[in-house]
């Protein structure tokens, strides 16, 4: 027998699909589904989150507006719902966290300006992130994290942070886990960060990084205990230190506890008017920066060029370019090698 349900469902199936995007006035705390753009600004000061994510394959557009409220609050609150999408223009302003993802796959969050808020956008144990074309603007801590914590079977790959432009904050973006691995990071612009611009840590590997553009910062890129990373035809200016590979202690991502910084690769980089363009090892905790590698790369007008501090092994810097530097290298490590380079005369 047939049902007249049955004979509608293939209907209904069609209309649900082609559903028009509409705009819809929005209240604090409510969770939305399908496709929602806002009608209004929206300012919340109270309850847990501002919007929350009811369901798999949500798409809120922020139709030009501002998403505002307190630090007691999450702006957009993702965690657990696959392919969302959270898109400007607009502006999310004021939270404790602006969007936060978790056990998520396909989050996507384009063209939205993230400003005064203490995280721009955190994703734990997420897969196939896409985050472009957005601007973070003084975000007291970190502006983009992806994370896997300890006890959690879940991994978190596959991301693109790319065309970000982050402009004040104490870091820019952090990869974090040993079960972080497999992002791109590409073009993003970031300046005056108070900490590290581009932070992999806790044992996160095979990620690649390219062209991004750092200055004004504490330090452009950290590798406290990564591995296998590839990094290529970065800029760092201006700042303290380039690039700093040192021994951490685990922090709250670590599963194994391994503290080694090993096998990074690093080619093309160009590190103007630094402090120290790069600095592998010192006062760190236990383990070693063992078996990177600084390749090819510019190393123009910094106070020393460089640092291979005691707990550095078996490390290769050569074919670099190191004009305009004071202490082109200074080396108390083990079996590093340093040459061939070119230096100012009368050489390195």
């Amino acid at each position: 027998m047939i049902r007249p349900i049955d004979v509608l469902r293939p209907l209904l199936a069609l209309l649900f699909v082609a559903a028009p995007f509409h705009a819809a006035a929005q209240s604090c705390g409510d969770f939305l589904g399908g496709t929602v753009a806002l009608s209004g600004d929206l300012h919340c000061t109270s309850g847990y989150t501002a919007l929350g994510v009811g369901a798999s394959g949500t798409t809120i557009n922020l139709n030009g507006h501002t998403l505002s409220g307190s630090r007691a609050l999450i702006g957009i609150d993702a965690v657990g719902y696959d392919n969302v999408t959270i898109r400007g223009p607009g502006r999310i302003t004021g939270f404790w966290i602006g969007v936060r993802g978790g056990n998520t796959r396909a989050l996507r969050v384009r063209n939205v300006r993230f400003e005064n808020l203490a995280s721009g956008i955190s994703n734990n144990h997420g897969n196939d992130v896409v985050i472009a074309d957005n601007e973070f603007i003084n975000i007291d801590g970190v502006g983009v994290s992806l994370r896997t914590t300890p006890f959690n079977s879940r991994h978190g790959t596959n991301g693109v942070i790319v065309d970000n432009w982050f402009d004040g904050g104490m870091t820019a973006i952090q990869l974090c886990g040993m079960n972080t691995y497999g992002h791109t990071v590409r073009y993003n612009r970031i300046t005056n960060q108070s900490w590290v611009a581009i932070e992999l840590s806790d044992e996160t590997s095979r990620n690649t990084l390219f062209g991004n553009d750092v200055d004004n910062s504490y330090a452009g890129l950290a590798l406290f205990n990564a591995r296998e990373n590839t990094i290529r035809s970065e800029r760092y200016t201006h700042s303290t230190l380039g690039i700093w590979m040192v021994s951490q202690p685990p922090g709250a991502c670590v599963n194994s506890g391994s503290m080694d910084v090993v096998n990074n690769r690093m080619e093309g980089m160009s590190l103007f008017n630094l402090d120290v363009a790069a600095m592998l090892g010192g006062a760190g905790a236990g383990g070693l920066v063992l078996k990177n590698r600084l390749n090819r790369s510019k190393i123009y007008d910094n106070d020393y060029g460089l640092v291979l501090e005691s707990d550095s092994y078996g490390n290769v810097a050569v074919q670099n370019a190191m004009f305009g530097t004071t202490t082109p290298i200074q080396d108390t490590g083990t079996a590093n090698t340093t040459t061939p380079n070119w230096c100012d005369p009368p050489g390195c």
